[in-house]
Formats: C-alpha cells, sequence, structure tokens
C-alpha cells in the first residue's frame, strides 16, 4: 500500500482512466474547490483556493475577472440570485503537471441544476484550470469554463458561420481576412463550401492556380 501511495505521489499526468487517481493531491484539491464553489456554496471557503491575481473566464460574456477582486464580485452576483447547492459529476478529467508543483487540468463537468424539469435538469460544461502548489496546499491560479457548441450545422463553414452570427463584426471585411489567411496558409488546393443551400463555393489558391 505504501508503495502504490509513493508512485501515487509520482505522477506526472493522468486521467479518468488512472489507477488511484482519485488518491492524489491535485485530484483532491480540484475537488475540494469545486465541493466548495458548487456543492456547498460556501464563499469564505472558495476564495481561500483563490490567488490575488487570479484569472477566470465563465461561459458569459462579462464573466471574466482578472484579480481576486473582480472575482469577488462576480462571486457575490452569483450567489446573490442562486445560493442552492449544485451538485455534479466529473465526466472525465486530464491533469499534467506542467511545471515543479504547477497542474494543468482538463475536465468535463455535468451539473444538476436545482428546480428545473426532469428533461433539462443538467448543465454540461468544460473546465480548464491551472493549480499551483504552495505551502498550505494548492491555490487556483486560473479558470475558464467553456459550452461545446450542441450543433452543428450541415455543411457549416465555422469560421463563416462565426462571423455570420457575431453581429459586432464587419462580415464583409473579416470573411475576406479569413479567405485571404487560408489562401496563404493552403500549400495548394480547393476548398469547398456552402454560401447556403443549393450554391456551392469553391476556393481556389494562386499557388494552385500557377500549377
Amino acid at each position: 500500500m505504501q508503495l502504490l501511495c509513493e508512485v501515487i505521489d509520482k505522477m506526472k499526468k493522468f486521467t479518468n482512466e488512472t489507477a488511484g487517481y482519485k488518491d492524489l493531491r491535485i485530484y483532491k484539491a480540484f475537488k475540494t474547490f469545486f465541493d466548495a464553489y458548487l456543492v456547498e456554496r460556501d464563499y469564505d471557503k472558495t476564495l481561500s483556493f483563490m490567488e490575488e491575481d487570479f484569472y477566470s473566464f465563465g461561459t458569459g460574456g462579462d464573466e471574466v475577472a482578472t484579480n481576486k477582486t473582480e472575482f469577488i464580485e462576480l462571486l457575490e452576483a452569483e450567489l446573490e440570485v442562486l445560493k442552492e447547492a449544485l451538485y455534479y459529476n466529473v465526466k472525465f478529467i486530464h491533469g499534467k503537471e506542467v511545471a515543479e508543483n504547477v497542474w494543468s487540468i482538463f475536465a468535463g463537468i455535468e451539473v444538476k441544476l436545482p428546480n428545473v424539469d426532469e428533461e433539462n435538469e443538467t448543465y454540461s460544461t468544460r473546465f480548464t484550470g491551472c493549480f499551483v502548489l504552495k505551502e498550505n496546499g494548492f491555490v487556483v491560479a486560473s479558470t475558464h469554463l467553456s459550452e461545446g457548441s450542441l450543433v452543428t450545422g450541415e455543411r457549416e463553414f465555422l469560421p463563416i458561420n462565426y462571423v455570420s452570427n457575431n453581429v459586432s463584426i464587419d462580415k464583409d471585411k473579416t470573411e475576406k481576412i479569413i479567405f485571404d489567411i487560408m489562401s496563404k496558409s493552403m500549400p495548394g488546393g480547393i476548398v469547398a463550401g456552402y454560401a447556403e443551400e443549393g450554391f456551392p463555393l469553391y476556393f481556389v489558391n494562386e499557388q494552385y492556380l500557377g500549377c
């Protein structure tokens, strides 16, 4: 048993398929952080994990904090709206020690939402974070929560689709830039897509034409 613990402590990377990963200090820190934040909804305990220059990006456009003070404002606003426990399940997790006592964590988390119907009772998100081991244990240096797109349209050309749905961007200008980047990055060839149903769009770069 002691030998197994020593092996676990020396792991430099792990996934949810790694034997004994739940005994790793970094995984326990990850779980303790999310227990405090989501389940216990403990303001002080959650903040105890944060470095002063903590960075956080949430799924909302204005959920950005570049220091602990800004995160406190976001946390206070959140707890005013929703104080109930949010039980969660870690669907998968990958961890890697990128430097001594500095861990990069990537995880898929499913959160059970309170007071919702059975059909829409869970919310899935992806977490990326950096944990740093300090004298009193691991602290969180940065977090990023993101959502995966639930629907990818048929024959969808992602850069143009993103541009066409972002009203803050000059669409014509940005689409021209995208195609210019493509033409310079392709070693030579054709890109085919659809401008709209029934209207195929073909783009041929100059290098291919010169062959």
